[in-house]
């Protein structure tokens, strides 16, 4: 989206991309200053520092939130360049805006999958179990970066080892979550309960 100032900051022009982000048309705008679309996320501070640089370097990059008509707000990486005349003066001020809302989005997304993976990869055992007369081993390879599987080994009684194999449906953060929870009762039990059928059923009663 671009905005175009006069040297008082009025704004004179705006194209049609204005129009789709902001939901202002240009007859809205028109005679008023960008702050129309200050969302309150900045302090005073910020936009003193803002028109300092414009002043000393002719231009400012940065990101700020913004307020659409509708009341949304979104993140918008901005530029602010002053144009200026054969004398040096200043004449008018030139916006241009991108709207950051789905990277944003994405960079959320990828946030919450790498601390499910994390969680994933702590649920898997460090080592197998020694167990005379066995070779032991497991391992998970996800379709995609995350998921909901899990395996592990439990001590029981009479130097036996219970092996837990376990999936949940679905990938990301949620299902991470609830495949920890679920380890840990299975964990937690195991230290009192030997029998498999009798731990499984104090679990199961545990998640409902």
């Amino acid at each position: 989206s671009i905005v175009i100032t006069d040297v008082t900051g009025e704004i004179i022009r705006v194209n049609p991309s204005f129009t789709r982000l902001t939901g202002y048309t240009a007859e809205e705008v028109t005679g008023k200053t960008p702050r129309v679309l200050r969302s309150g996320r900045h302090d005073d501070e910020f936009y003193r520092k803002m028109w300092a640089a414009i002043r000393t370097e002719g231009y400012w990059r940065g990101e700020v939130w913004n307020r659409s008509k509708d009341g949304r707000i979104f993140p918008q990486r901005l530029t602010i360049n002053s144009v200026k005349d054969d004398s040096g003066h200043n004449t008018h001020y030139v916006g241009s805006g991108q709207d950051l809302t789905e990277e944003k989005r994405a960079d959320a997304d990828r946030a919450s999958i790498e601390i499910a993976r994390q969680i994933q990869q702590s649920l898997f055992p460090d080592a197998a179990p020694v167990l005379s007369g066995f070779d032991i081993a497991g391992a998970v390879r996800p379709a995609e970066r995350v998921g909901g599987d899990c395996f592990d080994y439990l001590r029981l009684r009479r130097a036996s080892v219970g092996f837990v194999v376990a999936d949940v449906s679905g990938h990301g953060m949620g299902p991470a979550l609830l495949m920890a929870q679920s380890q840990a009762s299975l964990r937690a039990l195991a230290e009192s309960h030997h029998d498999p059928g009798e731990i499984l059923t104090r679990a199961n009663r545990l998640s409902q």
